[in-house]
């Protein structure tokens, strides 16, 4: 009983330095879960392609590693994308990457200048600007 005892408080001891050495500074800052610039622009550039291809809804793009998310109540709501342009890329250590996007649509009002919101390793996550301050309370 006695040597049980032991191994258990060996192996939660373990476990705790295992975890403890985890937590330090080394890959932690919000910076070390952006995907890089081109990285970013190609996410953002894939999902626009499936919109523009005739994908009926955002969602999960599977395309290998990493797979994309996508949250955009605009492609959401049915509108068709004729073209894109993506415009400008805005990189903050302390915030996701953002880039301007013209946006040209085959219905309705045909064109809008909107902002997306790029962020996360794996699965890579595509937002439209103004569903992004929804997800985040902002």
């Amino acid at each position: 009983m006695l040597r049980s005892l032991k191994l258990a408080m060996s192996y939660s001891l373990s476990l705790l330095l295992i975890f403890v050495s985890g937590c330090g500074s080394g890959g932690s800052s919000v910076s070390s879960y952006q995907p890089t610039g081109q990285s970013a622009k190609d996410a953002l550039t894939t999902a626009l392609d499936a919109w523009k291809s005739g994908r009926a809804a955002p969602g999960t793009i599977a395309t290998g590693k990493p797979t994309l998310e996508v949250l955009d109540s605009v492609w959401g709501s049915g509108r068709k994308l004729k073209e894109f342009q993506i415009g400008d890329e805005t990189v903050s250590p302390d915030n996701p990457t953002r880039f301007k996007v013209k946006l040209t649509f085959a219905d309705g009002p045909t064109t809008a200048d909107v902002e997306y919101v790029v962020f996360g390793k794996d699965p890579i996550h595509v937002c439209h600007e103004k569903d992004y301050q929804k997800m985040t309370g902002q």
